[in-house]
């Protein structure tokens, strides 16, 4: 069995959640510099975290990892927007519906470059 989806799976959570830090939750919809942080913290995760673990070409983690980096500034760039404005209007339900489609963007996004640079 290919135990790659659940290790990149895995480092998705600790760098989505785990490593993002209270400043840049609480800022990103609203700081450039707190989304770009969390990004880089993203992206840094990734990349090490299955470098690490696999012994895959590093180049080719690399170019995952970066462009996985990009495709999360973008997704949270638009998402937290989103859920901010629901947050503020008090709608919980959307809110959550809105944070589990930014994941979904995420996990499709990180499924389709694994097939074509890590497979």
């Amino acid at each position: 069995m290919n135990y790659l989806i659940i290790w990149i799976m895995f480092a998705h959570w600790a760098g989505d959640f785990v490593l993002q830090s209270g400043w840049m939750a609480t800022n990103k919809s609203k700081n450039l510099k707190a989304l770009f942080l969390h990004a880089a913290t993203y992206t840094t995760t990734i990349i090490a975290l299955i470098s690490v673990i696999f012994s895959l070409e590093i180049k080719s983690i690399l170019l995952f990892g970066l462009l996985n980096g990009v495709m999360h500034f973008g997704i949270d760039g638009i998402t937290i927007r989103i859920t901010s404005h629901l947050w503020q209007k008090k709608s919980v339900h959307y809110f959550f519906v809105m944070i589990g489609f930014d994941q979904f963007l995420h996990f499709t996004a990180l499924c389709l470059t694994m097939h074509f640079f890590l497979m």
